[in-house]
């Protein structure tokens, strides 16, 4: 059963050396992270700083909703009774679907909207989750093709919406939009920190159940996926009020030009 790294056993000699080391170490990490933070060449112009907050916002709470539930997949799989041989072939359904869908997911984004590419990201992957919850290999297929779609739409979808809104709807240079990629990598190693703490906190909380006669299971290792159902239903909802502030943005501009 994981439990809580924050927490250690007094009791314990090794206890109070480990609370120790970790939490220096701890300390020493936030610094030095904060230290090394992406810095702007020049001084970002007020729709920049409006546009880096309001994209970062979005794609730290929808990343984390994809590093959430990494470190516990093959565990979920084992502790239903799944052989090797199965969860092998699970796995790779999983990247056989990236690797197919995203050869095209491009053309797709830019056909549905990149926006609207980001909000199925999420859908997809609130899908896969729910998934989860049954000990069902071929729900779990399911789970696992939806799964990989998402995750090429996640490394595509999410930069070309900010290519496309930084470039060609508010027209800012190209120091402004690198700027904010490199916070958003730069956010994505501390993001995926937080969330495998969180995810291992939420497996602690409780074992794996079953319910009743049912193929259906909670807690245990299906409460991270819980957890990333949570997040990316707030992502989604940001990405919403976000596509809404934009056109808003657009339909002003053209009405002040005109």
């Amino acid at each position: 059963m994981a439990g809580n790294p924050f927490q250690f056993n007094k009791a314990d000699p090794m206890g109070v050396p480990y609370a120790v080391i970790f939490y220096l170490l701890l300390a020493v990490t936030v610094a030095l992270a904060w230290a090394s933070q992406p810095k702007a060449e020049k001084a970002l112009s007020a729709e920049a700083s409006r546009l880096k907050w309001l994209y970062l916002a979005v794609w730290y709470v929808c990343v984390a909703g994809d590093w959430l539930q990494g470190p516990y997949v093959y565990a979920l799989y084992d502790a239903y009774g799944f052989s090797r041989h199965e969860i092998s072939q699970l796995f790779v359904a999983g990247f056989g679907a990236s690797m197919m869908f995203g050869t095209f997911v491009g053309s797709v984004a830019d056909r549905m909207g990149r926006k609207r590419g980001c909000q199925l990201y999420c859908a997809l992957y609130i899908v896969s989750c729910m998934t989860k919850h049954v000990a069902n290999y071929w729900l779990l297929m399911v789970g696992r093709i939806t799964g990989g779609i998402a995750t090429s739409l996640l490394f595509s979808g999410f930069e070309s919406w900010l290519v496309a809104e930084a470039c060609e709807k508010r027209s800012l240079d190209k120091d402004a939009l690198g700027h904010i990629f490199a916070l958003m990598w730069f956010g994505n190693s501390l993001v995926a920190i937080l969330a495998g703490v969180l995810g291992d906190v939420a497996v602690g909380l409780g074992g794996l159940q079953q319910l009743g006669e049912t193929a259906l299971h909670v807690g245990g290792f299906c409460s991270p996926f819980d957890l990333a159902i949570v997040v990316l239903v707030v992502g989604l909802l940001l990405i919403s009020k976000r596509s809404e502030h934009g056109i808003h943005i657009i339909v002003w501009r053209s009405a002040q030009s005109s």
